[in-house]
């Protein structure tokens, strides 16, 4: 019951954010003009009617498809780096958690790493990675790792050391209080890591595509500039805010399902 309250509480917090959005959105249609910020019903219409089929996709080599590859090639390229680096950041942590001597030498360069802009991974990830195909993917997948790793560290570093000393008691093997003790407690900050990993890492693979990538909605972004075409630009803001509340949710799903066993599935709205 509690959860359900929670839910509708969080459906009526982002239907209210979605109104005052539009209705921003609008405000700034009729101030600035249409040229510079297409109306609702101008850029709906457009991302309908340019999904199959767009002349200035098809002319600047992006394919006869509109932008519907384009979208598809930005999920996969998020997807293939966020789930590898979901799981190279998981098992990173633990590495270094069950590594005390090598977790104080390299814990000073984590938090230097920690307070970069996260759009500084791109450079890097061109002078080291140099496949245009891969490099979305790989941005998104250092990012996540990164990210991932360090809210799952903390999660460990925060676990009551009396757990693990219960668990010696009766037996448990180092294997077990992985599994019993170790996992389950780091779910909760997972789904943090998660929510921030989809956001920016969305981001960073929309700029990745933008400057290098073949394909993807940076790609259409970039050949909507070169035609001043402010409407397919918005188009692509559409799609990607799409992608991140669909894969938003199934992540609260997954993550309330995970977390049946306690009460804190009431967090993040779900029963």
């Amino acid at each position: 019951m509690v959860g359900k309250k929670h839910l509708l509480l969080r459906a009526l917090e982002i239907t209210a954010a979605v109104i005052v959005i539009l209705i921003a959105w609008q405000i700034a249609s009729l101030c600035f003009g249409s040229e510079r910020v297409p109306s609702i019903s101008h850029t709906l219409s457009m991302t309908i009617s340019s999904f199959g089929k767009d002349p200035i996709i098809e002319a600047q080599g992006g394919g006869s498809g509109g932008y519907s590859p384009h979208v598809l090639a930005t999920l996969a390229n998020f997807m293939i780096g966020f789930v590898s680096g979901s799981v190279g950041g998981i098992i990173f942590a633990f590495g270094l958690f069950h590594s005390p001597k090598l977790l104080k030498q390299i814990d000073p360069l984590i938090e230097f790493f920690r307070v970069l802009p996260p759009l500084l991974v791109i450079p890097f990830a061109v002078i080291f990675f140099r496949s245009t195909d891969a490099l979305p993917s790989i941005t998104v997948g250092i990012y996540t790792m990164f990210t991932v790793a360090i809210y799952t560290l903390a999660a460990l570093r925060n676990l009551p050391a009396n757990y693990s000393i219960l668990a010696r008691f009766v037996g448990a093997t180092k294997v077990r209080r992985i599994i019993d003790i170790q996992i389950p407690a780091i779910v909760p900050a997972l789904f943090g890591a998660m929510r921030l990993a989809i956001v920016l890492g969305l981001g960073i693979s929309v700029v990745a595509e933008y400057l290098v990538a073949p394909a993807g909605i940076g790609r259409v972004m970039k050949f909507a500039m070169s035609f001043s075409r402010i409407d397919l630009l918005f188009v692509g803001v559409v799609w990607v805010i799409l992608i991140a509340v669909i894969l938003e949710l199934l992540v609260s799903i997954l993550v309330g399902f995970m977390l049946k066993w306690t009460n804190r599935e009431t967090l993040i709205g779900i029963d």
